[in-house]
């Protein structure tokens, strides 16, 4: 900071054209600098290799680029053989299976990311779908940045940790050794987060799961992002540390929580709240020993207080002050009644004894509330008076009225108990260290104001912990919560070893099926639902949920513009529209003149006469006022025509609008 400052300086101090004086300004960076840096190539193995298209080698240990060309006229090649022109022999033309070829995008071309849906689960009745997306997670921000902008309370993420060997950067493992291994990870994480904001709403809210390793970098580079001022807090996670370790035991994670804009969560009064440890633990034993007391006050305090001291996971506060049971059967404890201010004379009022009718003992502060809410306190019966007016009243403060309080931002949690559940839910282990599931509930149900229709993404979805904990938040409270989940299909490192050594690639059945979504993910999301593991066996009763499950794919933008490949972007279009009921797709190449849904409706043909029968389409259909229509038109006039017909709906252009939103930045 302070060679800046001298530079500044300097610069005040030198004669000449000031223009360049503020060149040489715009070039000084302040807060965190690191390398910017971008993968050489993204390989597209969802992708299609078609002619005109960027290869490279599919395996991931050899880099060899090329182009795949048109074949020659005269030529007739086997199924399956594509012409390609590599990059280090331009003058010839080899011929290669396509089977050992990868579609690629280099930084600064064009993609257009769609959807295939492979699986769907349908229990939830009209709730709108969870979706899980396998898929490179810029582009999948990409497609989100179209279908969700603006719409998403909360974004939690378990970005990896750069410890060494847990970031695939180039397609490879990114070393411990790496001298820039900080500043690839930086760019990484840079790229990803400055779309996460715009997908965040006013009101919404950002997790960032981080070790120590990278937390310092991370903090400095979401001040960036989303601005210093919207930072919420740093939350602490203390796991499991190491009894032997030579300077402290570690074993902390820590959530950097970042707000969109905290002026509008200001003004929406949010408060975080959570419940307190061993609340309902509490309030049930409680019940059970009042049932069984017979009216004995007395004897249903001793066995609750008998109870507590066997208890363990219950908050001290619950465990030391809230001991006794009521004529009600409610725990509740005896607080203090006096002013704790020396300056409030109005306070120091008399309260009679109901017995002896006496000025009781009060503090020379005087009470805490005023006359009028003593007096309500009394007649309601929580007010506590001794046997006569010598001893000070208390206050009866009753464990149900006290189930919420501020979240703390630091926490104990052994990471053990969410991978036994994990175990068991799979039948087998799979996946080590999955994130807490019951710990993610918590806070996303604490940062979304408890809001039971809130929209939450995760785009490091790994195992699936923050689908799997809004389901359960659902199934808790009823509520109608939509995730969306985006995860790869990484194959853990020493596997990836030895499935490449065996000659299965990425893209290889017998290489995929070993991958986190396939193998993990996808099975444990599907099982939660149905309560049905992959093997058959029963896991549980299942949830009332829907969720798709698909696979980012790769178009063209001349397929998508003269409408080769709608089907393709259709599930985007249903996720736009909220994700409710079944993607409106087309059959074969013969295109409808529209389309309706449930919650959604497609024109294809955008001349007066269709726009009209459209626009009774969709009200017959029983579209709501608001429900995003898709016209599809080049033409400006028509477009405004058909605009001006469905005003009560919201309308969107087709397909330049597509393609210009979809221009992905590999």
């Amino acid at each position: 900071m302070t060679r800046v400052s001298n530079l500044e300086s300097m610069l005040s101090q030198l004669d000449g054209d000031q223009s360049v004086k503020d060149g040489i300004r715009s070039l000084l960076k302040f807060g965190l600098v690191f390398e910017d840096s971008q993968p050489e190539v993204l390989r597209l193995y969802s992708g299609r290799v078609t002619s005109g298209c960027r290869v490279d080698n599919r395996s991931p240990d050899i880099d060899r680029f090329g182009t795949v060309e048109r074949s020659p006229r005269g030529v007739t090649l086997d199924a399956g053989v594509r012409p390609v022109r590599w990059d280090d022999e331009p003058d010839t033309i080899d011929y290669v299976a396509e089977t050992s070829l990868v579609p690629i995008a280099k930084p600064g071309e064009s993609v257009y990311p769609g959807l295939d849906v492979i699986d769907t689960v349908e229990r939830g009745g009209g709730k709108p779908h969870h979706v899980v997306i396998e898929g490179e997670n810029l582009h999948a921000l990409q497609a989100l940045r179209y279908t969700h902008a603006g719409k998403v309370d909360c974004i939690y993420i378990d970005p990896p940790y750069n410890t060494g060997g847990d970031l695939i950067y180039n397609d490879k493992y990114l070393a411990k050794e790496d001298a820039f291994r900080h500043s690839k990870w930086l760019s990484f994480m840079d790229r990803r987060l400055r779309i996460a904001r715009e997908l965040l709403s006013d009101t919404g809210v950002i997790i960032v799961a981080i070790d120590d390793n990278e937390q310092a970098h991370l903090r400095l580079l979401m001040d960036e992002v989303f601005g210093a001022s919207n930072f919420l807090a740093n939350v602490v996670w203390e796991g499991s540390g190491k009894n032997h370790a030579r300077y402290t035991s570690g074993g902390l994670d820590y959530m950097l929580v970042y707000g969109r804009d905290r002026t509008a969560l200001d003004a929406a009064d949010t408060r975080w709240v959570e419940t307190k440890q061993g609340y309902e633990k509490c309030v049930t034993e409680a019940a059970r020993i009042w049932a069984g007391a017979n009216g004995d006050v007395d004897a249903a305090t001793a066995a609750y207080r008998r109870w507590l001291r066997g208890q363990d996971g219950i908050e001290t506060s619950l465990r030391t002050h809230y001991t006794e049971i009521d004529e009600e059967g409610r725990v509740y404890q005896r607080d203090n009644l006096a002013q704790p201010s020396p300056n409030r004379p109005n306070l120091r009022y008399d309260v009679l004894h109901p017995t002896t009718g006496l000025p009781v003992k009060r503090h020379p502060n005087g009470w805490r509330h005023d006359p009028a809410r003593m007096a309500r306190n009394i007649a309601e019966g929580r007010v506590l008076f001794g046997p006569d007016h010598t001893t000070t009243p208390r206050y009866k403060r009753v464990l149900t009225d006290q189930e919420a309080q501020a979240i703390r931002p630091n926490f104990e949690q052994s990471r053990m108990p969410s991978s036994v559940r994990l175990n068991s839910l799979l039948g087998e282990q799979r996946f080590d260290y999955p994130k807490d599931e019951v710990v993610l509930a918590k806070w996303i149900r604490a940062v979304t104001g408890r809001k039971v229709n809130a929209t939450v993404l995760d785009f490091f979805g790994g195992s699936g912990s923050t689908m799997h904990a809004v389901m359960e938040m659902n199934a808790a409270d009823g509520g109608s919560r939509h995730c969306i989940l985006v995860t790869n299909n990484e194959v853990e490192e020493r596997q990836r070893a030895r499935l490449v050594a065996a000659g299965h690639f990425p893209g290889d059945p017998e290489f995929d099926k070993h991958g986190i979504f396939q193998h993990v993910t996808h099975p444990r999301i599907k099982t939660v639902a149905t309560g049905i593991r992959e093997d058959g066996s029963v896991y549980s009763e299942g949830v009332a949920e829907n969720v798709t499950f698909a696979r980012m794919t790769y178009t063209s933008r001349q397929s998508v513009k003269i409408g080769r490949d709608f089907n393709t972007i259709a599930p985007l279009l249903w996720l736009k529209a909220g994700g409710h009921g079944g993607v409106l797709r087309v059959d074969g190449t013969n295109l409808p003149q529209f389309l309706v849904g449930g919650h959604y409706g497609v024109l294809f043909e955008s001349g007066a006469g269709a726009v009209s029968a459209f626009a009774i389409g969709i009200e017959d259909a029983g579209l709501e006022d608001g429900a995003d229509v898709f016209v599809i038109t080049d033409d400006d006039t028509r477009y405004a025509h058909a605009c001006q017909r469905l005003t009560n709906y919201t309308v969107h252009r087709l397909y330049e609008d597509y393609l210009s939103n979809f221009e992905v930045r590999a």
